[in-house]
């Protein structure tokens, strides 16, 4: 009898689909038939659809990996102890995957530093499913030897799971540049848990971490990977200036990034949905009184693997969406900053990169972590209204309605927030240009009393910025109210109908198992709606920082008129004497202008007029002319700066070494400020710095030349900047300098000893037979100067030799009478006694202020660590006590009102089973009330927070920190980089 019920199950039950076997075979478990379907062949032929892809990208890659003795331990054991329809194919697929794992487990163990994804997902799909196999193995009576067999060859495949997801790093070839970072060598599983992080949490726990403590990111993410990418796609644009061409050229660099998102978030789409299934499942298990215990146990383990699916594929999904929006912004602030170096200022117009990278960028990096949800959220929408008319009937059209009438607001929302924000944004640049200029110049706005009267104005630029914000922030507060509300408006509107439709057609009351299914339906419609709502002005506000940026870069850059050479060229000079040779004309001169008119602006008349002049190669060049002549605004010709009415092709200049009037100098030590990113070369450095007159300066700092120098070199006095700059120049070894009144702030007993060193015969620009360029006011300077250009009110009044232009009556005879009554060394102190007064701290101030700083950054720390309530206090001091407090009450009220309808619900459905609809005017009536107070609470607690609260905050917050600024002493300006007061 038992061979007989044996063999009608294995010819007949197991050959069926099921997918559940017949309970009087086995009482809880999966026909043959359907695991060979479902568990061998579906996993395994998704496995060899992407082998071909997986060995494509190894081919070419070379080897990086030790040999290893870590084997496959996957193989074939046995057959299908139960011959179905399936068997055939299951067994092919499965001898053809297994041979082409152990092939692709090779080549990616020797090509490829991180583990295989597709073998890990294939193993691990084994691994899942076999659990299932091997069970149905031993549940079917007298085949035990089988079920031993296939165990074996189940513990193999976790094995082999174990191995091929172990990482490589201890076997790398030294040959390979290893990266400093776990994640490139992190797994799946490694990467979808996040794992790799776990060193960085342990630090976290153990100290107050720093930047300096985070593990480096990807070499795949590296600013100059990311950068050349969009640099190389944005330079092959024709129509830089076609709608979205920089939109487009993002997504043409950084497609693959883009694409890697979208399985993740399918997959999470569906083990989402998953979840009105198990609702429904669970709900009918526990009102059933005769259901199996296997049941129960069997929803145990699909929550366990639907909420684990949802959590391994949100993180996935996040995963890639961040290193996409990474890389979009580290390409578009390498964009910004190229195009900031390479145009003309002129050209650039009122638009700045600090406001494109500050503001136009971060939005769009945050509001492009969304961009999936557009096309993902429609689909949760269809696939949720088509699950919902399973559950309700033709009610299931209401949440539909209500989608498409909250939907098509939001696209008319959206394209009133982009003009309200453009209108902001540009509020926002104004402050931002006035605050970065006035801490640019903080000494002097101090040194002259300026500070109230400047901060004011500043006050004044946040005031006018956070009223036209108003109108984005109230119409933020409709997009928030519109979002919100089909959550709160779909499940009453949907249990309305359905509640009237039952009534009229005397149908049944609805039910727990019902309800609750549908509740999880409808916030299945509703929270896409949700996202999506948000998602679109965030991304059409996205395009609108596109334009911004699209338009910046796509100014012309300055014209350049000679092949300059690349770093590593300029570079090469080893000795103050080598140079390297320009093209020159036959008559010698590097630089000639034939009759052009310079100027700043097209629509304003040209500073300089009718300029004709010859620069001759390898000599010292200077001019001369009463202020506001145009000396700067030759200068700045010669270097392409400025608009012009001709052809510009007659300067000749392969490398160039500028020094503006007002000095600029970056946030680093004074040897880095000094040699820039160029080797380090002690003979010519010491050298250089000697002849800049900066030895006894450097000897002062306890940190000598490695001692930090503030925003700008705020902290330096203006002959240091004005040194440093000079010393940078000539560290360079350019072959053209051209300086712009570089001696206008150094005393006149440094200005002999630097001139002497750089200037004479023996000096270092004529032993290097530099192309100088240098525009000054001082009669003593052009005794040192082979030829001088004369300039008075836009035009060159006379060119030549200062012998040949000492003429009765000429401007030189005039500069040199008013020079004659002082003297270049009126102060009777040597230039080499003389040390010019500094603003930077000596040894003994120097090491009181870095006490004072450490003890305070241990206090900052300390609070990072253990957190600061006194934080929260200050900033509902500073947003108004009493709104703050309002806000938080009637935000509990909105917690309580939304929340609290799935209680009113439960006790309505358990009603509904004991009477009917006897009480169903009171029920549906206080679940409305429930809800339209959700929303009314909801309205007033955003009007709250996004008008009153930020309102308050963003003008008190702004006006402590700008007070605190103003009042600093110049030694915080020391401490502190002026980016950060920036922020």
């Amino acid at each position: 009898m038992v061979s007989t019920a044996r063999a009608v199950c294995l010819s007949v039950a197991d050959a069926a689909l099921g997918p559940r076997v017949n309970v009087a075979c086995r009482n809880f478990d999966f026909t043959v038939y359907f695991e060979d379907l479902f568990f061998v062949c579906l996993p395994t032929a998704l496995f060899l659809l992407g082998l071909p892809a997986s060995l494509w990208l190894l081919w070419n890659e070379p080897r990086r990996i030790k040999r290893s003795t870590r084997l496959l331990f996957l193989r074939r054991l046995g057959s299908t102890v139960i011959q179905t329809n399936a068997s055939l194919a299951a067994d092919v697929l499965e001898v053809v995957a297994i041979s082409s794992a152990i092939v692709l487990s090779y080549i990616h163990h020797c090509r490829s530093i991180r583990p295989s994804t597709l073998l890990t997902l294939f193993l691990s799909a084994r691994s899942l499913v076999g659990i299932a196999r091997v069970r149905t193995l031993w549940l079917i009576p007298d085949e035990t030897t089988k079920a031993i067999v296939f165990t074996i060859g189940f513990i193999f495949t976790l094995i082999s799971l174990v191995f091929e997801s172990s990482e490589k790093e201890s076997i790398v070839i030294p040959e390979t540049e290893k990266p400093a970072t776990p994640e490139p060598f992190s797994g799946f599983w490694k990467q979808a848990s996040f794992a790799w992080l776990a060193g960085t949490f342990r630090l976290g726990y153990s100290k107050v971490i720093s930047v300096d403590d985070l593990p480096d990111l990807d070499p795949r993410l590296d600013t100059e990977v990311v950068a050349h990418r969009l640099q190389s796609v944005w330079s092959k644009q024709e129509n830089k200036s076609k709608n979205y061409a920089l939109l487009v050229a993002c997504f043409r660099a950084y497609h693959a990034p883009f694409i890697s998102a979208v399985i993740p978030r399918l997959f999470l789409s569906g083990f989402t949905f998953c979840q009105p299934f198990l609702i429904n499942a669970t709900v009918s298990w526990v009102g059933n009184s005769d259901a199996a215990m296997d049941s129960g146990k069997a929803l145990i383990g699909a929550y366990a693997l639907t909420y684990s699916g949802m959590a391994v594929f949100t993180a996935l999904y996040g995963y890639h969406t961040f290193r996409f929006t990474i890389r979009l912004r580290g390409g578009l602030i390498s964009l910004i900053h190229t195009q900031t170096v390479r145009a003309r200022a002129v050209d650039l117009g009122e638009i700045t990169a600090i406001t494109l990278m500050g503001t136009d960028v971060e939005r769009i990096a945050s509001g492009f972590r969304s961009i999936h949800e557009m096309w993902a959220s429609l689909i949760d929408i269809a696939v949720a209204i088509f699950l919902l008319e399973r559950q309700l009937g033709v009610a299931c059209l209401v949440p539909a309605v209500i989608v498409i009438v909250f939907v098509a607001a939001t696209m008319k929302l959206a394209a009133a927030s982009s003009t309200s924000q453009r209108s902001w944004v540009e509020k926002v640049e104004d402050r931002l240009r006035m605050t970065s200029l006035a801490l640019e110049k903080i000494k002097e706005v101090k040194m002259l009393g300026l500070s109230e009267k400047i901060s004011s104005i500043i006050r004044g630029l946040r005031q006018a910025e956070v009223a036209t914000s108003a109108v984005f922030r109230k119409l933020l507060i409709v997009r928030v109210v519109i979002s919100n509300s089909p959550t709160d408006l779909a499940p009453i509107a949907t249990f309305v109908v359905y509640t009237i439709i039952a009534l009229k057609k005397h149908d049944q009351s609805i039910l727990a198992a019902k309800a609750f299914t549908s509740m999880s339906l409808i916030s299945l419609v509703t929270t896409p709606v949700l996202t999506f709502i948000q998602a679109i002005p965030a991304v059409i506000q996205c395009v609108g920082c596109f334009d911004r940026i699209q338009k910046y870069c796509s100014k012309p850059h300055a014209k350049d008129n000679s092949e300059t050479p690349d770093a590593g060229e300029n570079l090469q000079d080893e000795s103050p004497g080598s140079f390297k040779m320009d093209k020159l004309r036959p008559d010698g001169s590097v630089i000639e202008f034939k009759g052009q008119d310079f100027g700043w602006d097209k629509n304003a008349s040209p500073v300089l007029h009718d300029v004709r002049l010859k620069i001759p190669d390898g000599l010292i060049t200077m001019i001369v002319g009463p202020i506001g002549c145009g000396k700067s605004t030759l200068i700045e010709s010669i270097l392409g700066e400025t608009l012009t009415t001709g052809d510009r092709s007659g300067t000749n200049l392969s490398s160039v070494a500028y020094c503006a009037q007002i000095p600029w100098i970056q946030s680093r030590t004074i040897r880095e400020s000094i040699i820039g990113d160029r080797p380090m070369d002690k003979d010519w450095y010491q050298t250089v710095i000697s002849s800049c007159g900066l030895e006894r300066d450097i000897t002062r700092l306890r940190q000598g030349d490695q001692t930090p120098v503030a925003g700008n070199g705020m902290t330096l006095s203006g002959g240091q900047k004005q040194r440093i700059a000079l010393a940078r120049a000539l560290y360079s070894r350019s072959r053209h300098v051209l300086l712009d009144d570089v001696f206008s702030g150094i005393d006149s007993s440094a200005t002999e000893a630097i001139a002497r060193d750089i200037f004479s015969n023996t000096g270092l620009f004529r032993k290097m037979r530099t192309t100088v360029v240098f525009a000054t006011h001082s009669m003593f300077l052009l005794q040192y100067a082979d030829n001088v250009i004369v300039l008075e009110d836009g035009h060159i009044l006379e060119t030549g030799s200062l012998d040949s232009l000492k003429t009765p009556n000429s401007y030189i005879q005039e500069l040199k009478t008013a020079s004659a009554t002082s003297s270049v060394n009126s102060s009777g102190i040597s230039p080499s006694d003389k040390v010019e007064p500094s603003l930077l701290p000596d040894k003994k101030d120097e090491d009181f202020a870095e006490d004072e700083l450490d003890n305070q950054d241990s206090y900052d720390d300390l609070n990072r660590q253990e957190g600061d309530f006194s934080v929260y206090s200050y900033y509902a001091s500073a947003s108004g006590r009493l709104t703050f407090i309002s806000c938080l009450i009637f935000a509990l009220f909105w917690a309580f009102c939304r929340e609290f309808t799935t209680v009113w619900l439960d006790m309505w459905t358990a009603a509904n089973a004991k009477s009917g609809n006897s009480r169903i005017a009171m029920y549906l009536g206080v679940y409305i009330a429930l809800g339209v107070a959700s929303i009314i609470f909801m309205i007033i607690v955003s009007w709250l927070l996004i008008v009153n609260v930020v309102s308050s905050s963003a003008l008190q917050l702004h006006g402590n920190v700008l007070t605190s600024t103003f009042r600093a002493p110049f030694q915080f300006f020391h401490s502190v980089d002026i980016g950060a007061e920036r922020e």
